[in-house]
């Protein structure tokens, strides 16, 4: 826990030892426009729509994303199932990009387990939302794979930076005495 010495400095306490604000070592920082942390689906997606967004304004914008794994989908469930209206809006060609999106859902079975075996739960007695007409069973990490080869989505060739942010330090946090 940091402590404000009797001089007004605030003291970190850092492993062993004991460094005041002043002492604490320089770091290499890197600035950017847009950080985004987590490198699964909708990281990947906010970054995209960033660069999209940024491209029809003829601007130039900084994504870096960071992500815990060491690789873009090394954290992401392996299978889900996916409406497509978002990656239709995200990039509305990836049939033709070749997304990993090719099984598409056959029939939905919602069951209720009993002790002594199952009931099936009529269609039509569903709601909507459970209702999987036109949505595709994926692999979330290969998708995700995918999303990070593409160029952004954009036409024109745009970049967003990947980490993997173990050992990176994400900010300063500063302190002051209270009623200050």
């Amino acid at each position: 826990m940091p402590e404000i010495s009797s001089n007004g400095r605030v003291q970190h306490v850092t492993g062993i030892y004991t460094m005041t604000a002043n002492q604490r070592p320089q770091r290499e920082s890197m600035e950017y426009d847009v950080v985004i942390v987590g490198g699964g689906p909708a990281g990947l997606a906010a970054a995209i729509r960033i660069k999209q967004l940024a491209a029809q304004q003829e601007r130039e914008v900084s994504v870096c994303l960071l992500e815990k794994g060491a690789e873009l989908g090394a954290h992401s469930l392996s299978g889900a199932v996916l409406d497509p209206r978002g990656l239709n809006e995200l990039i509305p060609d990836w049939k033709e990009r070749g997304a990993p999106v090719n099984v598409p859902v056959i029939e939905d079975r919602f069951l209720f387990l009993t002790e002594r075996g199952a009931l099936k739960t009529p269609n039509f007695m569903l709601p909507p939302a459970l209702k999987n007409e036109g949505n595709f069973v994926v692999s979330i990490g290969e998708l995700v794979r995918w999303l990070g080869t593409q160029e952004n989505g954009c036409q024109k060739h745009s970049f967003i930076e990947f980490f993997p942010h173990r050992g990176l330090q994400y900010g300063s946090v500063r302190l002051s005495q209270p009623n200050s």
